[in-house]
């Protein structure tokens, strides 16, 4: 946390507070319901809250809306009121301009780096997450009493703790969800699978009558969510920075072996215990034998009149295939198309002794029977297309896919140049089937461009890199059109006599390539 010292902006403190506590003289702390940071003496935590209460109750009679944020040179605080007599109140310094002047003063600091809108929306952000795993305030607050509000509130102190304030910026305020992009027919598989897994839980012996809710994800992507839009937001940011993170940071741990590939329930079960021991037992059954921890109680938004109320729900997470692979493994299997690089005459031998080599690492980690037989097809698939095909006839023949010489000579291993120009041509034209006057005068352009980046070529990084010993010579050559129609164009040859001894090659981007060798270069459009 910082004072306002630094080139973005930082927590301060974070407060909760209730109006119908600590009216009484000398009992003003009982208000605080909760504050961090979390070693402030209580008197300092009183004095910030006071002021905040009294910041409340003065705009309070001169407007109907309550008070949202309040600017100081150096600070700002944002007031979010969730629920009827509690304010959340969060407090941000404002960082210094940079490079900080040499009489700097309290006008110094930038408030453009502090976007209302943002961090408003981070505290509401939190309610949100809050409201998700533990209902309301005011539900705990009259069904188990202070003492039970003051410690789950603790909730804040973790989750802004581990919020990068330096990294909220616009997107924050919308709460985006990156979607998979995925064919129609995939789509309604995954929604009819989605479907049925709803119907066999809420049909299953012992869980009749039971709503169910259904969330499909793919790594970091949401793919399907039965829940409404403001807890499919809450559960997708739960899952993006803390579930997914947990499980890889678990699996990274594993060194002897992969973990099994036919889908587990995530462990440890996220949360306190429920209020229903039987359904939390039935659930933990399911998860895993010998887990005694209890499933994780969420809050549901459900439609009721005159407003929605929260049902709670039970919060199972199962991850159908590990995201982990052992790094020897990936390291081995990488090998496989390097064999590329080998001379021609050494691709078979080295393809060997990269199996070899898998055989070895998948020995050493114990690998399973189905992560030996998947490697295996991969291998099989590899040395019937590429290596020795199937009856000695191969698909495609070795000097197609090799590209050792390119790599000693330089040069470039794909046509990625050549579909460059194709598609910066292509993209000249309005049509696929232009006339003979529209396609002569495209070509006059390309021609330009291109001359015009030989140019800079022969320039350098500045005009004064322009030496006498570079000779610039234009050539003229005819290029045949359709309809026997001609035109003139350049080519540009570039002759160098500089001493510099090192190649170097220049890019103009999509539209072609030009290669400068030691002392000849000849630049030419590549198509």
């Amino acid at each position: 946390m910082a004072g306002g010292t630094a080139n973005y902006p930082d927590l301060v403190s974070f407060c909760i507070l209730n109006e119908q506590f600590g009216n009484k003289e000398g009992r003003e702390h009982e208000r605080v319901f909760h504050f961090m940071p979390r070693d402030t003496p209580i008197d300092d935590q009183t004095h910030v809250v006071g002021l905040a209460q009294t910041i409340i109750g003065f705009t309070r009679d001169f407007s109907d809306e309550p008070v949202d944020v309040v600017t100081t040179e150096k600070r700002r605080q944002y007031f979010y009121s969730p629920e009827p007599y509690f304010f959340m109140v969060l407090t941000m310094s404002v960082p210094k301009r940079e490079p900080p002047s040499s009489n700097q003063s309290l006008s110094d600091f930038d408030h453009g780096k502090v976007p209302d809108r943002v961090y408003s929306s981070v505290i509401r952000q939190a309610y949100k997450s809050f409201k998700f795993f533990h209902g309301t305030f005011t539900d705990i607050l009259n069904e188990s009493g202070e003492g039970k509000l003051r410690g789950v509130l603790n909730f804040f102190t973790n989750y802004f703790e581990r919020l990068d304030f330096a990294a909220c910026d616009v997107l924050t305020i919308f709460e985006g969800i990156k979607f998979l992009p995925i064919d129609k027919d995939t789509y309604l598989r995954v929604q009819s699978f989605a479907g049925s897994l709803e119907h066999e839980l809420f049909t299953e012996i012992g869980f009749s009558g039971v709503e169910v809710s259904s969330f499909f994800m793919y790594l970091d992507f949401l793919i399907w969510s039965s829940l409404n839009q403001t807890d499919t937001q809450v559960l997708y940011e739960h899952m993006v920075k803390k579930v997914i993170p947990d499980c890889m940071k678990n699996e990274l741990l594993v060194t002897e072996s992969i973990p099994s590939y036919s889908g587990q329930f995530v462990s440890p079960l996220y949360g306190p215990e429920g209020e229903f021991d039987d359904i939390n037992h039935q659930f933990v059954d399911v998860a895993a034998e010998e887990d005694t921890e209890s499933v994780r109680t969420v809050y549901l938004e459900c439609s009721a009149f005159p407003k929605p109320i929260l049902n709670a729900h039970w919060l199972v997470i199962y991850r159908a295939r590990s995201m982990w692979i052992n790094s020897d493994l990936a390291l081995a299997l990488k090998m496989i198309p390097a064999t590329a690089f080998l001379p021609t005459d050494l691709v078979k031998e080295g393809f060997s002794c990269v199996m070899e080599e898998i055989g070895e690492v998948l020995t050493r980690m114990d690998a399973s029977d189905q992560i030996a037989e998947m490697v295996e097809r991969l291998a099989s698939y590899f040395q019937n297309t590429y290596i020795r095909g199937i009856r000695g006839t191969v698909l495609f023949d070795l000097a197609i896919w090799n590209q050792c010489c390119a790599a000693n000579e330089g040069l470039a291993r794909t046509n990625n140049a050549v579909e460059g120009w194709h598609y910066g041509i292509q993209s000249l034209f309005n049509g696929s089937h232009p006339n003979v006057w529209s396609f002569i005068a495209h070509f006059k352009k390309d021609a330009a461009y291109h001359r015009f980046n030989a140019l800079k070529v022969a320039c350098g990084p500045g005009l004064s890199a322009l030496s006498d010993d570079v000779v610039i010579s234009l050539e003229r050559r005819k290029l045949s059109v359709p309809g026997n129609m001609t035109n003139t164009l350049s080519s540009v040859n570039l002759s160098s006599t500089a001493s510099n001894k090192s190649g170097s090659t220049y890019n103009p981007g999509s539209r072609g390539s030009i290669v400068m060798t030691n002392s000849n270069a000849s630049l030419s459009k590549v198509g």
